[in-house]
Order: C-alpha cells, then structure tokens, then sequence
C-alpha cells in the first residue's frame, strides 16, 4: 500500500512537472513572437537617429514621461515649425521605456523616424537636443535648477547591418518571465501627434 501511495505521488509529481514545463513553453512562445513582431516592426521604419535619456535617482514614472512628452513636442516645434503645429508632420518612432532598479527611476531609449526628410543633420540635431533639455533642467527666471528634470540625453546615428541588434536588445524585455507580458508591452510607446502613446492596446492597433 506505502509502495503505491509512493508511486502514485511520483505520478501526480510528474504530471505536474510536465504540465508546468508545457504552460512555460507556451508562455515562451508568445514572449518570443512578440518580441519577433517588434523587433521587425522596428527595423522596417525609416529611423535616423537613436535617443537616449536618463533621470536622477528616484524621478517617479509621472514625472520621466512628462519630461519625455514636453522634450519630444519642443523638438516637433524647432523642427516643423508650422508644420507641426497645423498638424502636417512630427517626429515619429518609438520609446522604450526599461526600469533601472538601482536607480530607482526609468530612462527611454528612443528611435527617431524620418519619414519625411525634415530632420537636420547630426550636429545640429544634437544642438537642439541639449538646449531644450538644458531649458527642462534650469527655470531661467531663477537660474536654478528644478527638481525634476532629464539628467543626461544621448544622440547617436542610426545604423542596421542586417542583424537588427539594436531591435532585439530594446525588445529583450519579452524574454523575461519576471517582467509580465502585458507588462513588457506597456513598456513600448509610440511617437506621434500628441503625447507618447504607451499601452498593450496600442502595440496591437498599430501594428
């Protein structure tokens, strides 16, 4: 009788095992095609530059997406002018937002798309990168610096040799089973008119 009773726990342990390494597979798999669907998407659009911004420590998430939100529309300004205010053209792309734990705060890696031609060359892009961020971090009425700002943003050229590198590391957030899928895609945002689009509903509508 203690021999069966062993056998059929051994059983049941089995079943179990076996279903919990199939449930994970499953899971596995729709991380893997969701971070595949992104990773092409990316590739495909027509980006120039790549962006990334950093905060200081303890910048709560409310605070990083509306710096994020006011940098991406003062740079709309300076570069469609008219444009963007009559709702022609915008800087489009996307940000992808990933938590730095010891930090205590998010930063956005961002790819700038240029579907139009509008964009200024690298240097002048920089140009007015760092002065709206330098106008988001000091209030010129006071000369001093406000409490919540973008600490540090970084341009770089855009560049794919066919691997989609760049892709695959910002769409690595899918890979992980302690980062819920839902939630990795609500780490994705959109750029367009308006503010940056983040959400699950989003990543599905658009693409």
């Amino acid at each position: 009788m203690l021999l069966e009773t062993k056998i059929s726990r051994k059983s049941k342990d089995k079943d179990l095992l076996d279903k919990y390494i199939k449930d994970n597979n499953v899971v596995m798999i729709e991380r893997m095609k969701a971070k595949q669907v992104l990773s092409e998407w990316m590739s495909k659009s027509n980006t120039k530059y790549q962006l990334t911004i950093t905060f200081p420590k303890f910048t709560d998430e409310v605070w990083t997406r509306r710096l994020l939100n006011t940098l991406i529309k003062n740079l709309n300004r300076s570069i469609y002018k008219k444009r963007f205010s009559e709702s022609k053209s915008c800087i489009k792309g996307f940000a992808i937002r990933e938590r730095k734990n010891e930090m205590m705060t998010d930063h956005y890696h961002i790819l700038l798309v240029d579907d139009d031609g509008w964009f200024p060359c690298e240097e002048r892009m920089k140009h007015l990168i760092d002065k709206h961020v330098n106008l988001l971090k000091i209030d010129p009425k006071t000369g001093k610096r406000r409490k919540n700002y973008i600490a540090d943003a970084f341009l770089q050229n855009y560049y794919n040799l066919g691997d989609d590198d760049l892709e695959i590391y910002l769409s690595k957030q899918f890979e992980f089973l302690s980062v819920d899928i839902q939630q990795a895609k609500d780490s994705i945002g959109l750029l367009d008119f308006g503010d940056v689009v983040f959400g699950r509903d989003t990543f599905t509508t658009y693409h």
